[in-house]
């Protein structure tokens, strides 16, 4: 009988906090690219649907958000919400701006102000090189794979994104003081509540999707599904119904090439005047005007 091997570093219980904490997230990639530009546009507005991790390579940027500014000089990253404003401006440097970017969603859907805190706490959205290992490599072999169209590029993204992470964690997690906390505690009810309407707006994106059906089918209150939500997620039900919509007519109107009274009538809405409406309230522009924006390279 052949003698079994055993190695004692596989036996050894290995307890890595930043590790377990990032396997509470999936991440779904919606997208990378690079930006690059000498000075032709030195001021872009962004409002996006999805995260958004963004490297400087080379150049750099003074990123504004939420009334604070940064100067994003080269091996800086940026890390953008969903749903938030954000203006960036190419500084005065001669060096052209070298900029990597991955787009994506956190899951689950009502953990995504966790993954928020746990990375940004109260450093705000930009990590600075001094506070990070040099990521040129990653991002450069990344785009290669891009251009090459090399299969599996989808999951060498995830697993590069999730080392960005771990490394914004590290950043800003001493050894030992891994937690999270909430100003106002969440119950395991009020995220069941939340899990279970983000699955039936999911089911039934194709209708109008009133809040009074949505709490009809789990049996609660209007009164109680809008707590769950705001307490959750930080946003009313109504309002997470429309961003939801918004974000899959961005989708739509950028990739599959249907017209926007199409889309408007995939999305369940009555009509182009509401749809248009809506759209203009999450995203700031008539959807027409977003494509023209994106076609321009001003967006």
């Amino acid at each position: 009988m052949a003698k079994e091997l055993r190695y004692p570093f596989m036996d050894s219980t290995h307890s890595d906090e930043l590790a377990e904490l990032l396997q509470e997230f999936d991440f779904t990639i919606n997208g990378f690219g690079l930006w690059q530009t000498e000075r032709e546009t030195p001021v872009v507005e962004g409002y996006i649907c999805d995260f958004q991790l963004a490297y400087v390579a080379g150049g750099g940027v003074k990123f504004s958000t939420r009334g604070r500014e940064y100067d994003c000089r080269r091996g800086s990253l940026i890390l953008v919400e969903p749903f938030v404003d954000y203006i960036t401006q190419l500084d005065e440097s001669e060096e052209p701006l070298i900029c990597y970017s991955i787009h994506f969603d956190v899951n689950p859907e009502y953990r995504k102000r966790e993954f928020v805190q746990c990375l940004l706490r109260d450093g705000g959205n930009v990590f600075q090189p001094a506070e990070l290992p040099p990521m040129d490599g990653m991002f450069q072999d990344l785009y290669r794979c891009h251009t090459d169209r090399d299969l599996g590029m989808i999951l060498q993204v995830a697993a590069h994104l999730r080392l960005a992470c771990l490394y914004m964690l590290r950043s800003r997690w001493p050894k030992g003081q891994v937690s999270v906390t909430y100003a106002k505690p969440t119950s395991a009810r009020e995220m069941e509540v939340v899990r279970q309407s983000i699955q039936y707006i999911q089911a039934h994106v194709d209708s109008p999707l009133r809040v009074g059906d949505l709490s009809a089918s789990l049996s609660i209150s209007e009164n109680y599904l809008y707590k769950c939500f705001v307490d959750v997620l930080e946003t009313p039900p109504s309002r997470y119904i429309q961003q939801y919509k918004i974000r899959l007519s961005v989708e739509m109107l950028t990739t599959s090439g249907l017209s926007v009274e199409a889309v408007a009538e995939r999305l369940g809405y009555s009509s182009l005047y509401h749809f248009s409406k809506a759209f203009k309230q999450i995203m700031g522009c008539s959807p027409r005007n977003y494509i023209n924006r994106i076609a321009c390279g001003t967006l």
